[in-house]
């Protein structure tokens, strides 16, 4: 889905490694089933046990998303469009200029996709925005693998306190 001058394209996705050069695919044997790998976090190690790597618990670009998500939603589409433009112009996109509310959250739902490719964040986004079933239908996916169930007990204890 990446532009081909979308800067994060080459950061969150490879399909090899290049060594003096030369490129090397991911071998065809490989488990992983895409075929692809996530450079994000992949920094130079001195020793065993000492990345450098700065694992994320929220990132900024994430929070920007959001935010814009909100303003949105809240009728505030040309603040939701400064937001959303700042991720674009980090990426070396063009800008959004004169869309409605609903083509806003579309582009927001795109962006999220590729900024945080390979972070594990699309199953909740697809989730959150009610989503899943159509991408993720050619993988058995059903209506009540969505939600999360209450375990017995702790319905047990909420009748018990009420």
């Amino acid at each position: 889905m990446f532009d081909a001058k979308d800067a994060r394209r080459n950061i969150s996705v490879l399909y090899g490694i290049t060594v003096n050069g030369v490129f090397t695919p991911i071998p065809t044997n490989s488990i992983q089933a895409s075929k692809s790998f996530s450079t994000k976090y992949i920094t130079p190690v001195a020793s065993n046990n000492d990345s450098k790597a700065n694992w994320k618990v929220i990132r900024y670009a994430d929070v920007l998303l959001m935010y814009a998500e909100a303003l949105n939603e809240n009728g505030k589409m040309t603040e939701s469009l400064s937001f959303l433009n700042l991720i674009l112009a980090r990426a070396g996109l063009p800008a959004y200029t004169g869309l409605t509310k609903s083509d806003i959250r579309e582009k927001i739902y795109i962006e999220r996709r590729l900024e945080l490719t390979l972070e594990g964040q699309r199953w909740f986004a697809l989730v959150q925005t009610g989503r899943p079933l159509t991408p993720l239908h050619s993988f058995g996916i059903k209506s009540q693998m969505t939600i999360f169930p209450f375990h017995l007990t702790q319905l047990q204890y909420i009748k018990k306190k009420h």
